[in-house]
């Protein structure tokens, strides 16, 4: 896939994203297993791009700065997230948690 082909995929998952409205558990459910579909599917990308460096030399320096910077708040927010979910789950009676 070239990089226009998926930044018009990007565009779509990111409509897609921004006009839900769940109205209730089962939405929000589907609802945040499509973001976290689009986080799965953005970091296969910026794995991609993250290995090449044909591609990463495109970005000067200041440039990866601010991308770093950029990963680390939204890594430390999603890992604050199932912190803070995980304490909850662990603290119900049932104390079960299924992964597949």
């Amino acid at each position: 896939m070239s990089v226009e082909e998926w930044m018009l995929k990007v565009e779509e998952l990111k409509k897609k994203i921004e006009s839900m409205s769940p109205q209730d558990s089962l939405d929000y459910v589907a609802a945040m297993v499509e973001c976290n579909n689009s986080i799965i599917a953005t970091s296969y990308g910026w794995t991609y791009w993250l290995k090449d460096p044909s591609l990463m030399n495109k970005f000067n320096d200041e440039e990866l700065k601010k991308i770093f910077e950029c990963f680390r708040q939204t890594s430390l927010a999603l890992l604050e997230i199932s912190l803070e979910k995980a304490k909850k789950i662990t603290t119900r009676e049932d104390n079960k948690v299924y992964i597949s």
